[in-house]
């Protein structure tokens, strides 16, 4: 009976051992049959270039698995070429993909894009890697951009502003005889340069016809002979000095038929500015009056409107007020219930 015993045991861990050995065997047949990506580049350098040229470079991808990779390609930006963008590798091989990034049209800039590769690889459905193409600049630009808020006409009539040029290493091409301004809006008035030791100079004026809102420019700077432009970007805005919120007000009736008093907020958009003065309602209806001020700030001014018990002819009702020693005029729309 023990000697039976015995030989059931011995059987019970063959059989275990031998169940054991074919789970494993079969995991690791299964697990080398699949395809495996792999990426010798996570960043690629295509090194520096010229305005609008086209960056060229390349990146391998590798399958270092047992079954065949299936993958595509995708960039983050439509300036990107990638070729081929889809395809198979066979186990153990590797494919050159061909890329390109096109550069900006102006200096001082650089393009950075995102490749995304999507594959088969079960553990790796999807990896990327990074490529970055720059064009340097050949001179620095100071400031490298200009943005100007104007509250009345007299400020940009007397309005210059200084530009410098300093060149970056040595450059054949950087003399004032040879300097290219060049601007997209006819408001720019630019002056003669000027070399003020190594430095080349500038001014910049501004129309005096300039209406209000947003304008928005630059210049492309450069030097005959060398096709590197570097760009100025310009933003000008001549706006009120003063602004009422809200602009428009919904006017409700209490319960015995008159108007409820309308609050409303001056905001001072000159920093500098303090809400000293009164507010002056021009050629207001009899029936609409100032009842309170309030300082609020140093830039802000509650108006408190009320109207007389006087019916009103008008649905719609614009109000203009004064404030500053400018007389700066702003107006709001109050709109009546029937």
């Amino acid at each position: 009976m023990s000697f039976l015993t015995n030989r059931l045991f011995l059987y019970s861990i063959l059989s275990l051992l031998g169940t054991f050995s074919f789970v494993c065997i079969s995991g690791v047949l299964a697990l080398e049959h699949k395809p495996k990506i792999l990426l010798k580049e996570q960043a690629i350098n295509l090194g520096n270039g010229k305005p609008g040229q086209e960056m060229k470079g390349s990146f391998d991808i590798i399958n270092s698995g047992f079954a065949p990779l299936e993958y595509s390609i995708r960039a983050s930006c439509g300036c990107t070429s990638l070729s081929p963008h889809m395809g198979v590798i066979d186990s153990s091989e590797t494919k050159k993909i061909n890329l390109s990034i096109k550069l900006p049209e102006y200096s001082n800039s650089e393009k950075g894009v995102r490749i995304t590769i999507t594959s088969n690889d079960p553990n790796s459905p999807e990896v990327s890697c990074f490529a970055i193409a720059k064009c340097p600049t050949p001179f620095n630009v100071t400031p490298d951009r200009i943005n100007k808020t104007f509250y009345d006409i007299e400020s940009v009539k007397n309005e210059e502003l200084s530009v410098e040029l300093e060149p970056v290493g040595h450059s054949d091409y950087f003399d004032i005889g040879s300097l290219q301004i060049e601007s997209n809006n006819d408001l720019f008035m630019i002056s003669n340069p000027v070399k003020v030791g190594e430095l080349l100079c500038f001014k910049i004026n501004f129309d005096g016809k300039l209406t209000k809102g947003e304008h928005y420019g630059s210049l492309n700077i450069s030097f005959n002979g060398d096709d590197r432009a570097v760009k100025l970007p310009i933003s000008i805005k001549l706006i009120k000095p003063y602004l009422i919120v809200p602009s428009k007000v919904e006017v409700q009736r209490n319960e015995d038929g008159t108007f409820k008093d309308v609050v409303l907020t001056l905001i001072s958009r000159k920093q500098q500015n303090e809400m000293k003065n009164n507010v002056r309602l021009i050629n207001p209806p009899d029936n609409v009056v100032i009842k309170k001020e309030t300082v609020l700030g140093k830039n802000r001014r509650q108006i408190q409107l009320g109207f007389s018990p006087k019916r009103l002819t008008a649905q719609n009702l614009k109000l203009c007020f004064s404030y500053g020693k400018d007389d700066s005029q702003i107006s709001c729309q109050l709109n009546f219930p029937e």
